[in-house]
């Protein structure tokens, strides 16, 4: 008896370590959904703190407020993410040219986009108080920190450092999560105080992780002319792949923030915060998929985007089921029953957040065959249906209104990521039907994750 628990104790010690390591596909696959579970179980903590204490209404001013910063920031990123894992992956000895030319680029962009919304932020918020309008023009100086933190993540995981970046990921909500406790303790809890906690939680973390990899890979400041030219290259083929990613994920807040109260604005994001915890494995799935597919030959990416992608859905499905069925009770458990009327919202938000999740991961086939301004413009099609039927929906059907827009949008999306497989790799697209080889694939990777 002691003898099995002495084996068992050492094979739970050495899968965990052979998780924390994430060196191969499987680990980093399974650290990643480890790290965003984390993740997920902090930011229900932060969100339960602020829609308690805060109110739909002032829950609301507090989301109008730390939006904008991280909106506008990611609509400037230029692709530099994407290209910067790409470049990386593809020309390793000229790493730290292009990290230096990123770091320049993410730099002067980002005082862009806080330039652009100061002078847009009063009406951007034109149905909320000038109180709000002046801190949110406060907050957009985070910019620039937003975006060099994005090239940052995309450096880490370029060099198969995933298991720095999930903890980047998990440090920064769980600094949000003690600053919402002070504030709670000392009584000074409100929706601008909340809003700093949420906007300078990734400042210290940011410099330090910044200071190492500067460390490790040393960019080189000199004759950056190659290196910026082949990062915007694939950055601008690229760009319109987060552009189009940030608008969709964004633009539903964007304008509920314009057509509604605050307190409708507060309720819709409680619903659209717990749908998005389903996106767990979607994230997981496509942070380590592109870089290990990128330059892989077509029918490799296709093999394993097809096999990422079902894995990916069964699991959405599995937990979106639950979430649908039991949504009165966690909205009620989780942020108090002035927020249950966002049951219906959320319900429309979860199958959304399953065929998103989809959609992004068959994306990154197109990111990693080099072909990224093809998603480009089919993405582009389906937000462009997003945004007229927001502006219909939205005032006459409210909060779900936004939800169906946005499911509508996403499902062309879908629609179109299928068909651009033949059209433009020249190949089927990967069956989305679980088949006896994934369920045995899942089974043996849990077998010899349960005897290493």
């Amino acid at each position: 008896m002691i003898a099995n628990l002495l084996r068992f104790k050492s094979s739970i010690k050495l899968a965990t370590q052979w998780i924390l390591k994430g060196q191969d596909s499987t680990s980093a696959v399974l650290q990643t959904v480890l790290s965003r579970f984390l993740i997920i179980g902090v930011n229900v903590g932060t969100g339960i703190i602020t829609a308690r204490f805060l109110g739909p209404e002032g829950r609301g001013e507090q989301s109008a407020m730390i939006l904008w910063p991280m909106f506008l920031a990611n609509t400037l990123t230029l692709g530099l993410p994407t290209s910067v894992v790409y470049n990386f992956r593809k020309y390793p000895e000229e790493r730290a040219k292009f990290f230096a030319a990123a770091l320049l680029i993410g730099t002067l962009t980002g005082l862009a986009a806080t330039i652009f919304g100061i002078a847009l932020m009063p009406l951007l918020l034109k149905n909320y108080s000038g109180e709000v309008v002046t801190f949110a023009r406060l907050l957009m100086f985070n910019s620039p920190i937003v975006l060099v933190q994005l090239i940052i993540l995309s450096a880490l995981e370029a060099n198969g450092e995933f298991s720095a970046s999930n903890r980047l990921r998990l440090l920064i909500p769980s600094i949000t999560l003690l600053l919402l406790i002070l504030l709670l303790v000392i009584n000074a809890l409100n929706p601008f105080t909340s809003s700093l906690a949420y906007v300078l939680n990734g400042i210290p973390i940011f410099a330090w992780t910044l200071v190492q990899l500067w460390k490790r890979i040393k960019p080189q400041w000199s004759n950056l002319r190659s290196a910026t030219r082949r990062l915007l290259d694939y950055g601008f083929r690229s760009y319109g792949i987060s552009l189009l990613g940030t608008v969709a994920a964004n633009i539903d807040q964007a304008l509920v923030v314009g057509f509604l109260s605050p307190t409708a604005m507060g309720t819709y994001v409680v619903a659209l915060s717990l749908s998005r915890m389903l996106s767990v494995f979607q994230e997981a799935f496509k942070t380590v998929l592109f870089p290990k597919t990128a330059g892989q030959p077509v029918d490799e990416i296709i093999r394993m985007t097809g096999q990422a992608a079902r894995v990916n859905l069964i699991l959405m499905i599995s937990i979106g089921l639950i979430t649908v069925i039991l949504s009165p009770l966690l909205l009620n458990l989780l942020y108090g029953s002035e927020f249950i009327e966002a049951a219906p919202t959320l319900n429309i938000l979860v199958v959304q957040v399953v065929v998103n999740g989809t959609t992004m991961v068959l994306a990154q086939a197109f990111m990693a065959s080099g072909k990224p301004g093809t998603v480009t413009v089919l993405q582009g099609i389906g937000l462009g249906l997003n945004i007229p039927c927001m502006i219909f929906l939205i005032p006459s059907m409210g909060l779900i209104g936004a939800a169906l827009s946005l499911l509508i949008s996403t499902s062309f999306r879908l629609a179109f990521i299928l068909v651009s497989f033949p059209l433009f790799l020249k190949a089927r697209p990967p069956s989305l039907i679980i088949t006896k080889q994934d369920i045995r694939l899942i089974t043996q990777k849990v077998l010899a994750l349960g005897r290493s």
